[in-house]
């Protein structure tokens, strides 16, 4: 069992240098030339997806002389034994062949999974190449959408409860509910008629601001990723329509992302309120 896990580490590793490699340069004496892409340009050596999710796969191999014989796929999970995915006798010079692998839904936490694409030359050569991918199994996304929360001085709900996953009023901390995020017009310095279109949070969140982030395509990964690198702060300011936010706690222990789709800021402050949408990072037994 030693020998194929180092078998499948040292096929990664050589995957690697044979991917690098022919993206530098085509030397036509090279007797095999091998590619092996995501649709990603950031997914090119590691790729990080969720369990059930496909992840595609583009395959290419050429022999500038003689022509190649077999192509096979392996699946290596966290470098234990090989599983022959596909294994196809070919007679020819060149191929290109697209795989979707499908992410095993009952995969576990920070799983990685190597897939290792091989082919056999006529003089029987083996030449591999492979991807890392790095799969979120246990976590999921909740999305909420539509959630209106109002004003301080509304006297209406004026907090979000992550655990719940709905607007509570800021009276509730009373009540042992969380106030995750709320509205900050108690300390902002604005008039009672005026929404102060900044949040805080009573329970140490920090926001990341990215403006730039694909809220409809999220995923734990990408927002784990995004707010990891982005500048934390405690608060989110000067809310905009559009402005989207990262949110955790931590450096790194992101929960969500909220991306706001109205502010609604008309005379008096009976419906001073922000309209948002939310992507949370939730366990699966939640």
């Amino acid at each position: 069992m030693k020998n194929m896990k180092n078998k499948g580490l040292l096929l990664f590793l050589s995957g690697i240098l044979s991917l690098l490699f022919y993206q530098c340069t085509e030397d036509e004496s090279t007797p095999v030339l091998l590619s092996l892409t995501h649709p990603s340009p950031n997914s090119q050596i590691l790729v990080e997806t969720e369990a059930g999710s496909v992840v595609p796969l583009t395959f290419n191999a050429t022999a500038s002389e003689g022509s190649l014989t077999k192509l096979a796929v392996y699946e290596q999970v966290n470098y234990g034994a090989l599983k022959i995915l596909l294994d196809s006798t070919i007679a020819r010079n060149s191929i290109r062949y697209i795989h979707n692998y499908t992410v095993p839904k009952t995969i576990e936490d920070s799983t990685d999974i190597i897939l290792i694409f091989e082919v056999i030359h006529t003089t029987g050569e083996v030449y591999d190449i492979a991807k890392r991918v790095r799969v979120n199994g246990g976590t999921i996304l909740e999305t909420y959408s539509g959630l209106t929360m109002y004003s301080h001085h509304s006297d209406k709900e004026s907090a979000f409860n992550l655990e719940k996953s709905e607007i509570v009023s800021i009276l509730d901390s009373a009540k042992d509910v969380s106030i995750d995020i709320a509205d900050d017009t108690v300390t902002v310095d604005v008039d009672v008629n005026e929404l102060s279109r900044t949040l805080i949070s009573l329970s140490d969140l920090e926001f990341v601001h990215f403006p730039g982030f694909n809220f409809s395509k999220a995923t734990s990964s990408s927002i784990t990723q995004a707010y990891s690198s982005g500048e934390k702060s405690v608060k989110m300011v000067d809310i905009q329509p559009n402005d989207i936010y990262l949110f955790g706690r931590n450096e790194e222990d992101a929960l969500g992302v909220i991306q706001f789709v109205g502010i609604n800021d008309g005379e008096g402050n009976l419906n001073d309120s922000y309209v948002f949408n939310v992507k949370q990072i939730t366990s699966p037994d939640k």
